[in-house]
């Protein structure tokens, strides 16, 4: 029989305990199924379907049977905690000033916390608590000295947390003078993500939803150990930024509390322009060709431009967008910078504990994780302030193309107070708003 002849109908190949045979219509493969007519097939399909559903509803809810609720250990770090801290220092240390000059050696300390204890290594003698960034309140009390271990070669401390409200946040504080990184511990994260899904459940169904086994696949699929050192070496940059720029980082942190209600975050247009800008951020990144790079970074400042002039965007407004892109922008430029560099040194070596941790990548996934945010790059339209994390970080890799040396630049003009941009490749780039010295 020539295939070609073959009609939809019987091409019918089923996975079933009887011998079907190609080329039978669907009537005969259904008499073959059920000799005795077809008035019991929909019944033992209800059954059927029935009794899967009820399978999948008991493996859901014994699934949360085998997911922890707590941390374990929760009054001290594990080995494996301890091995991805170790990670986060050498990593820093070794690679860190070919991407900050003065970052490997910056005294950033960092902080972990779970529900119960927060952690403290890098940080001798410390003072008791901490404070936020930038509102400076309070927290926390003195630090109790872990005898006995080392993290990195170096004592460290826990205090135990009021509850969880009072932990530090994902993201810089201040330790006396000191401006530590502050972080999740990556055994909570999912256990604390399950724990969020099962409460913002209704009762009635609590039980039946998978949730832990949600937050385990989610997490296992957005966040390695890995992304869970590159997460620590984006926080410790917020610290290095609160070293060098305390003032404006500041800023950046309070311009949303500002401005945000006055920035057009919702409008289908305004978000339909933003979109187009991401694309062409990421059509810069991609090409191949320094002259089509260019041509494809001056599109994104035309259309910038227009964008701004067309939906009115005054200076307060404008401030909020170039802060947003300094401060997270250059924060997961950084995350993905560091990566990048431990992926293509065939001379670094990460410590040989983490050759324990089954999540552990060896940063091979690095090529992987950037068409991952390429793609996420081009679905930058939607109303929430993650936009410029993605654009902020778009144009400091398209920097690092167009003019190699505008980090050291950035280093070398801390102190100053200028509008004016560092470095001038073309015409139209120089306006970069990551790259913008003081755009208050």
């Amino acid at each position: 029989m020539n295939p070609d002849d073959l009609s939809r109908s019987n091409l019918i190949v089923l996975i079933w305990p009887h011998t079907l045979q190609i080329g039978m219509d669907t009537d005969q493969v259904m008499q073959q199924i059920n000799p005795s007519g077809g008035r019991k097939w929909p019944k033992r399909v209800c059954c059927g379907c029935l009794t899967v559903i009820v399978a999948i509803l008991g493996l859901s809810a014994a699934s949360n049977l085998f997911f922890p609720t707590r941390s374990n250990p929760v009054d001290r770090l594990s080995d494996l905690e301890k091995a991805r801290l170790t990670e986060a220092f050498r990593l820093r240390r070794t690679v860190g000033d070919s991407i900050w000059a003065g970052w490997s050696n910056a005294p950033i300390p960092i902080i972990v916390y779970n529900e119960a204890y927060a952690f403290l290594i890098g940080l001798d003698n410390p003072e008791p608590g901490w404070r936020t960034v930038p509102q400076n309140f309070a927290r926390g009390g003195p630090w109790e000295l872990i005898s006995g271990d080392t993290v990195d070669g170096r004592k460290h401390y826990r205090q135990r947390l009021v509850n969880e409200r009072v932990s530090p946040q994902a993201f810089t504080v201040r330790i006396g003078e000191c401006w530590a990184a502050s972080m999740t511990m990556k055994d909570w994260i999912p256990i604390k993500m399950g724990n969020d899904i099962k409460h913002g459940m209704p009762s009635a169904v609590r039980a039946l939803v998978p949730y832990r086994l949600i937050a385990a696949i989610f997490l296992g699929l957005a966040m390695n150990t890995d992304g869970y050192i590159w997460a620590i070496e984006h926080e410790s940059f917020h610290a290095y930024q609160g070293m060098v720029y305390p003032d404006r980082l500041a800023s950046a942190e309070i311009v949303l509390s500002k401005f945000g209600r006055k920035y057009p975050w919702t409008d289908s247009g305004f978000n339909e322009q933003w979109k187009a800008e991401a694309n062409a951020l990421a059509d810069a990144l991609s090409a191949t060709q320094e002259k089509r790079t260019v041509e494809l970074a001056d599109r994104f400042m035309a259309l910038r431009r227009a964008r701004r002039k067309a939906f009115h965007l005054d200076a307060a407004l404008l401030n909020l967008e170039r802060l947003r892109e300094w401060e997270e922008g250059l924060g997961k430029y950084t995350e993905l910078a560091i990566w990048k560099r431990a992926a293509s040194d065939v001379a670094y070596k990460p410590v040989q504990a983490l050759s324990r941790d089954s999540n552990f990548d060896d940063y091979r996934s690095f090529d992987k994780k950037w068409e991952q945010e390429m793609t996420t790059l081009r679905r930058q339209s939607s109303g929430d302030d993650n936009r410029f994390y993605y654009t902020g970080m778009a144009q400091a890799f398209l920097l690092d193309r167009l003019n190699p040396g505008w980090r050291m630049k950035i280093a070398q003009s801390a102190a100053a107070s200028t509008r004016r941009p560092f470095f001038r490749p073309q015409k139209e780039w120089r306006e970069c708003d990551v790259h913008q010295n003081n755009p208050h």
